[in-house]
Order: structure tokens, then C-alpha cells, then sequence
């Protein structure tokens, strides 16, 4: 063979071994790639031999544990002594802090319970012992979401006749007491607080006679009915009263100026039943003289209550005219003051 045609089949056959061995080198790292290299390490399959078909979702859900509300600050008429009025009813505000830590809107009701601590926290109401109302939550106090606080005004209409607990009262070993029951949605979780306070004493009472009018009268005659004063109690204790009478001036000791002379102010006698006019005597058979200073008539007008409010007695009043020196018409004053009889003697 020529040697030009030697040398150029050499060269063709260097040019196969290059081209397998390139064809061998590729397969070898292909293999690499799929299935790892010698040393074990694995490698992540090339993500041209798949693809993602499709999507799927799973929902989550979980119970929260119902938390019981909780009362906070209590407190009862502004954290002042109770005063009430006479004859009157009288608004005592109570005020509470509530928290539901599963938000204030949470919690569906409250209850607030006002009670004298003489009776029990579950007796009956009654004006003078106990009251139970529906407690209003406070306008922007819970604004919803996750706020858990709010704040509840509870408003309790207290009669005049209301036990008092002050130290001149019966009850000055008691008090009132004031209990905040939280009710939450559920409707079977509580939260309780309570404050106490004094109700003070009320001493009051209306008189229903304006004028006393002994009528016409003979020179040394006596009166033969009674002429009644009517008193009704007002306040929230047993009262009785004083009297003392005038013509003029508190003092002067007259009980009426008449257009010639005056009547001494012990013609006028008094008494809590009725009687017989007896200017020799002072009892209940022939009543009390009227004094220029005040004197106590037991009278022992009980304190009111739901059955009767504003209860009634009556002081009876006669007189006697001297015999001479007095003449034309005659006016005079009586007064009548209430005075506490708190151990009834």
C-alpha cells in the first residue's frame, strides 16, 4: 500500500476512537446524572423526565376552650355611703369591669344583686331588703374583635324605706351588699365580684294637716272630739314625735294670740290615742299638756314597707278656753319634728 493512503488510514482510524470514545464519555455522564455518582452520593433526577399533573388542599380546624369571664372593679354608689331621699325612689348606681378572653362579645348577661346582708343573697326581692336587676354595658366599652374588656352600669331604684346599716341604726353590724354575676355565651360559665356599703338612716315623715281647727269654743268649755293631726313615715326607720307650740314666737309660752287676750299653751293637750280633756293631769287617759319646748309623744310609726309605703298614725289633740279674758278669734303654731325610735321604747 501507498504510504499516503497509510498514513491517512491511520489517521481515520485515530478519528473513530475519538469519536467513541466522546459517544462513551456521554453515556457515562449520563448515567451520573440519573442514577449517582461512584461515590453514592445520589443526585436529584433531572425534572425533565416528569412533571406536576395537579393541585390538592386539605382544610385545617381547631376548638378553642370556652374561657369564663372574669369581674374586675366593683363598685357601688361612686364608693360613697347610700343616702335616699324621703318619700322618694332614689337610682344607686353600680358599676363592674368584665373580661371574656374569648372577646367581650362574649359575654350575653349581667346580673347585678343588691342586698341587705340580714337576709340571705337568694331571698325574694324586696324594697326593703333586696334587688336584682339586668346589668347595660357602657356605650363604646367593647368594641368587638379582639378586645376582651367591657364595662356594665347596673341601676337599682331603692325605695325610701330601705333598711339602714349606719351605727345609729338596728342593723349597724350589716351592710349592703352589691354582687356582679358574668354570663358568657355558652350560658354555663361564671364570673363573680362584689363591693359592700352603708344605707344611712332617713328620718321623715308628712304631715297630712296643714291647720288644726278646734272649731268654736264656750268660755271654759272643753273640747268634745278629737282633732286629729295625721303623720305619715317617710324615712326608713320607726320614728316618733316631738311637739311644742307657740302663739307668737317659739317660747313665749302661749299656744294661741286671740283678738282680746291668749290661751296658755298648756290648754292644748295631746296624745297617740284618743282621750278626755283633763287640764289636772297629764296621761294617756287625759292627754299631754303642750309645752313651749319639745316633747316626745311615743308614737312608734313603723317604717314603711312594699305592703304599705308610707305607713300612717295620728296624733289626737283637745283644748280647753279659760274662763275669761280671751275673745274673737285665735291662731297659734304647733310643731311637729320626727325623731328616730329605733329600739321602739
Amino acid at each position: 500500500m501507498p504510504n499516503e493512503l497509510r498514513g491517512r488510514g491511520a489517521d481515520n482510524h485515530h478519528w473513530v476512537l475519538a469519536v467513541v470514545t466522546v459517544l462513551a464519555v456521554l453515556v457515562v455522564f449520563q448515567l451520573i446524572s440519573l442514577y449517582g455518582s461512584s461515590s453514592g452520593k445520589t443526585s436529584t433526577p433531572s425534572r425533565t423526565f416528569g412533571k406536576i399533573l395537579g393541585e390538592a388542599t386539605s382544610t385545617s380546624q381547631a376548638a378553642v376552650t370556652n374561657s369564663a369571664p372574669t369581674v374586675g372593679s366593683v363598685t357601688l354608689n361612686a364608693a360613697g355611703s347610700i343616702a335616699l331621699g324621703a318619700n322618694q325612689t332614689t337610682a344607686i348606681i353600680g358599676n363592674a369591669t368584665i373580661t371574656d378572653n374569648n372577646g367581650c362579645e362574649d359575654i350575653t348577661y349581667i346580673q347585678g344583686i343588691l342586698f341587705h346582708t340580714n337576709v340571705s343573697y337568694s331571698s325574694a326581692n324586696n324594697n326593703a331588703t333586696r334587688y336584682n336587676v339586668s346589668c347595660a354595658a357602657e356605650s363604646g366599652t367593647c368594641t368587638g374583635g379582639e378586645d376582651v374588656t367591657s364595662k356594665y352600669v347596673c341601676t337599682f331604684q331603692m325605695k325610701h324605706f330601705a333598711q339602714p346599716t349606719d351605727g345609729s341604726s338596728n342593723y349597724s353590724t350589716d351592710v349592703w351588699n352589691m354582687t356582679i354575676t358574668a354570663i358568657d355565651i355558652p350560658g354555663d360559665t361564671f364570673g363573680f365580684g362584689s363591693t359592700t356599703q352603708e344605707l344611712d338612716t332617713l328620718t321623715g315623715f308628712t304631715l297630712y294637716n296643714g291647720s288644726l281647727d278646734f272649731g268654736t269654743l264656750a268660755l271654759g268649755a272643753n273640747s268634745s272630739s278629737d282633732i286629729r293631726g295625721a303623720t305619715a313615715n317617710t324615712g326608713n326607720q320607726q320614728i316618733d314625735m316631738q311637739l311644742d307650740g307657740y302663739a307668737r314666737t317659739d317660747g313665749d309660752g302661749r299656744a294661741m294670740n286671740c283678738t282680746v287676750g291668749n290661751i296658755t299653751v298648756g290648754k292644748i293637750k295631746y296624745n297617740n290615742a284618743s282621750f278626755t280633756f283633763y287640764e289636772g293631769s297629764n296621761n294617756t287617759v287625759n292627754g299631754t299638756a303642750l309645752n313651749d319646748t319639745a316633747s316626745e309623744l311615743d308614737l312608734e310609726l313603723e317604717r314603711g314597707s312594699d305592703a304599705d309605703n308610707t305607713p300612717l298614725k295620728n296624733v289626737f289633740f283637745r283644748m280647753g278656753l279659760p274662763a275669761i279674758g280671751v275673745g274673737g278669734s285665735c291662731t297659734g303654731t304647733i310643731v311637729f319634728t320626727a325623731v328616730g325610735d329605733a329600739t321602739g321604747d
